[in-house]
């Protein structure tokens, strides 16, 4: 998906209540972009991770990957 807006109408649709999203980084040097999320309301033994981080090779797939590694970590899976 190279679709910023629906890469982002993704992302706002599996995002939990309250967690912040950053905007994505691209480093050039390495040819891709991170995307990150996390719940600032996290404490030590809530069931959700505290964060969630995602690389892609384009903005648009770096936050399609955040929203696929969001829903993983959701169900209690560790993203690949």
């Amino acid at each position: 998906m190279d679709d910023l807006e629906a890469a982002y109408g993704l992302l706002w649709a599996v995002l939990p209540a309250g967690w912040d999203v950053a905007r994505p980084v691209e480093h050039v040097e390495n040819g891709y972009w991170v995307s990150y999320a996390r719940d600032p309301h996290w404490h030590k033994g809530t069931a959700t991770p505290p964060y969630v981080e995602a690389i892609g090779p384009t903005e648009p797939k770096a936050i399609v990957e955040l929203a696929r590694c969001i829903t993983e970590a959701l169900a209690g899976r560790v993203p690949k």
